[in-house]
């Protein structure tokens, strides 16, 4: 008997010490918002930072709604956005503004860390694309 119980004594301390383990470090916290609000969370992944203008003026485009893969954030002030918690690769970028023709399907690669895009540039709509040969 006294083997029986040192036995499930043991089984017990394996028991809980397998559940404690289970529980640290296993679980990716929960991903930040892509906007890059985060809460004090850690982020897990890489970050994505970029900027959408006006194609004819250059100017930062206020509101803007950008997407990458599934996620999606809105500009600042400055026109600028930021996703946290991407998974390095290849990735799909659009972006849409009211009184401008949408960009979709524009490819980017996520390099591991915080990565800055180019900008994606908005034709307003009625407009002509850019001549890429003035600039």
């Amino acid at each position: 008997m006294g083997k029986l119980v040192r036995l499930l004594g043991f089984a017990t301390v394996v028991a809980i010490a397998a559940f404690l383990l289970a529980g640290c470090g296993n679980e990716a916290p929960e991903a930040p918002p892509a906007d890059g609000g985060g809460g004090g969370q850690p982020v897990v992944g890489e970050t994505v930072r970029g900027s959408v203008l006006d194609a004819g003026t250059g100017a930062p485009i206020v509101g803007a709604v950008v997407t990458l893969g599934a996620a999606s954030a809105t500009t600042g002030s400055s026109g600028t956005y930021e996703f946290r918690g991407v998974t390095a690769g290849s990735q799909t970028l659009g972006a849409t503004a009211t009184g401008y023709l949408p960009a979709s399907g524009l490819s980017v690669v996520v390099p591991t860390g915080v990565s800055t895009v180019p900008p994606v540039l908005l034709v307003p709509e009625g407009g002509r694309p850019p001549d890429p040969t003035l600039h």
